[in-house]
């Protein structure tokens, strides 16, 4: 995998040291390290400003790649998960014979090692009908082709608190998350290890001039 420039994947954050502890995304071995770029500053641009909708369909999906619809950089002090999202998404033009509904969305997290103990589990993505109310939920686990039986550890690791791991992530939400195929409008969050994203609102429409819910919060 290219290594994104300015992002460090495979190394380690210790809050003492400035260092990150690379580690797996619980459970799905798809994701890699992150470490936040320490000259770039909080306030970051980069991924702030609004995006064109259409910069979403040039992301290459489960990937960690940092990229230009990637959320700014909080910091190496914050802990936790963000998302950015097109605003609307186009529905197949056959709905009976549809092969592909992408609903992009890029995301990064930074968690607290200590936190995937006390919350295991893997990604969690939570959709959210805004006029039924309904709740769709789906865990981000790829399925290994190759799979391999670990080996048995004779103890547990030791996970300090001040260890922290993350990864920026680009996934495709009708991937893991079975959306009904109609215009609607959605609000989208992602739970890991305890913490949860912001919302974004993403609207699935037909026709380009469709639309009929608010922005998303893609500049978060």
């Amino acid at each position: 995998m290219k290594t994104p420039q300015n992002s460090i994947l495979g190394s380690v954050v210790s809050v003492s040291c400035l260092m990150l502890v690379a580690s797996g995304c619980a459970q799905s071995g798809q994701f890699q390290s992150y470490a936040p770029n320490s000259t770039t500053p909080a306030t970051s641009k980069r991924g702030s400003t609004m995006t064109s909708d259409s910069l979403f369909e040039q992301v290459p999906l489960d990937t960690s790649d940092q990229n230009i619809c990637s959320p700014a950089d909080p910091g190496i002090y914050w802990r936790g998960v963000l998302l950015r999202a097109p605003s609307h998404v186009a529905l197949p033009e056959n709905l009976a014979q549809y092969t592909e509904f992408v609903v992009p969305i890029c995301g990064l997290y930074l968690v607290n090692a200590a936190d995937t103990v006390r919350h295991p589990g893997p990604l969690v993505l939570v959709v959210t009908d805004n006029a039924s109310g309904e709740t769709y939920k789906g865990g981000i686990i790829k399925e290994d082709p190759n799979p391999t039986i670990p080996q048995p550890q004779s103890r547990s690791p030791k996970r300090s608190s001040k260890q922290a791991f993350g990864s920026y992530f680009n996934l495709n939400v009708a991937a893991y998350v079975k959306l009904p195929l109609r215009s609607a409008c959605y609000r989208v969050k992602v739970e890991y290890a305890g913490h949860q994203s912001n919302e974004v609102n993403i609207e699935t429409v037909q026709q380009p001039g469709e639309a009929k819910c608010g922005p998303s919060l893609h500049d978060q």
